[in-house]
């Protein structure tokens, strides 16, 4: 398995556009949620305790530029530089190594973070166990409570996702709801330049309102309609 650092750096780009440039092309090399949904389905089959195995398997075995994505975000088995570079192109895959996105491990590349998707959108969290600063990735319920909180017809003014972890329930109801707050007990999202706010670069019409209890109050993020 790959030896990583304790804290991995927050990629350090924040140039927007090559970053839309790196979801556009993991949306035209396949990596949509009907992509991994029938992975997860062909996983299903097998029983519970086999099922990342399986995942891990496919992926292994399968040379399309959505399964080496996923190798190289989710998985421990190292890419080579070819195989990043047939999955991002040869500018994504530069702009990934400069900005810290993906790291040499065992010969070959990996990237400290894992890409998870949810509606259409792509969102970096930590490898588990990996940082003391961890951004909680996406849970099982996550999906489920999308929906059930995802407007349908009525306008909502505003929205309070509580316990927003990464924030990517607050981010799907940013795109309806006229204002959205997310709280989390995490330490590292109370300052405006927290954990999960930079490594998911949350657009600078985010406010971050001064914690109201001191040190022990909830922090939180804000994010209101233009």
């Amino acid at each position: 398995m790959p030896s990583w650092p304790v804290d991995p750096a927050i990629p350090a780009s924040t140039d927007t556009k090559i970053w839309l440039a790196f979801g556009r092309r993991l949306r035209a090399v396949g990596l949509t949620r009907d992509f991994t949904n029938l992975r997860q389905q062909d996983a299903d089959q097998f029983p519970g305790f086999l099922q990342d195995d399986r995942l891990a398997y496919s992926a292994q075995q399968d040379t399309q530029p959505a399964s080496l994505v996923l190798r190289l975000f989710t998985m421990d088995a190292p890419l080579k530089s070819q195989e990043v570079i047939s999955a991002l192109g040869e500018d994504l895959f530069n702009f990934a190594r400069e900005c810290e996105l993906v790291v040499p491990r065992q010969g070959g590349w990996l990237s400290p973070f894992h890409i998870q998707l949810i509606n259409d959108i792509y969102v970096l969290v930590d490898r588990p166990g990996l940082s003391a600063q961890t951004v909680m990735a996406m849970g099982p319920t996550t999906q489920i409570l999308a929906r059930a909180s995802y407007p349908q017809e009525q306008q909502i003014d505003s929205a309070l996702d509580l316990g927003c972890g990464c924030g990517v329930l607050a981010l799907l109801l940013a795109n309806t709801v006229n204002h959205v707050t997310g709280v989390d007990i995490n330490r590292f999202l109370r300052l405006p330049h927290g954990r999960t706010i930079r490594l998911n670069r949350f657009p600078a019409a985010l406010r971050f309102p001064a914690p109201a209890g001191g040190a022990n109050s909830l922090p939180a993020w804000r994010r209101t309609r233009r």
